[in-house]
């Protein structure tokens, strides 16, 4: 099954907050309109979530926008990696989600290096193991 993620253009949040404004309507009745919380339409305004398509079809036609919600809103694949040019834009100006601290490089070359340890001593043992098998065989074998 493929993964999808969820890219939208990085001025969704102010379109749709302009269209509900034009209309007279608050978030509160926007909310009800299309069955949404008003505090996740909130969040669509400023831009801290992003619609699924679903939801961004369901605000086209409470605000009968022509479907100029739902043409900033694209699904693509999070396993081929394929994006189109207007998606890579959307992708730099929203935030995706994930963090990283400032220092997170640092954090995996510790974790390489640890593993490199743990290889090297494993292959010390190997070899200590196997050079005292052959000494002893030597003096059984004497």
């Amino acid at each position: 099954m493929q993964r999808r993620i969820v890219v939208a253009h990085p001025d969704f949040g102010r379109k749709l907050k302009e269209l509900r404004e034009k209309h007279g309507l608050s978030l509160r009745r926007l909310g009800g309109m299309i069955h949404c919380s008003h505090g996740h339409l909130w969040d669509l305004e400023s831009g801290i979530k992003r619609p699924s398509l679903s939801v961004a079809v369901l605000l086209d036609q409470a605000l009968e926008a022509g479907g100029q919600l739902s043409a900033m809103v694209s699904e693509v694949s999070a396993d081929t990696g394929r994006r189109g040019v207007a998606v890579e834009q959307a992708m730099v100006a929203m935030p995706s989600g994930l963090e990283f601290a400032p220092d997170w490089r640092h954090g995996i070359d510790v974790a390489v290096d640890l593993w490199r340890g743990d290889m090297q001593r494993r292959n010390l043992l190997r070899q200590v193991g196997f050079s005292a098998t052959a000494s002893c065989q030597r003096r059984c074998d004497g």
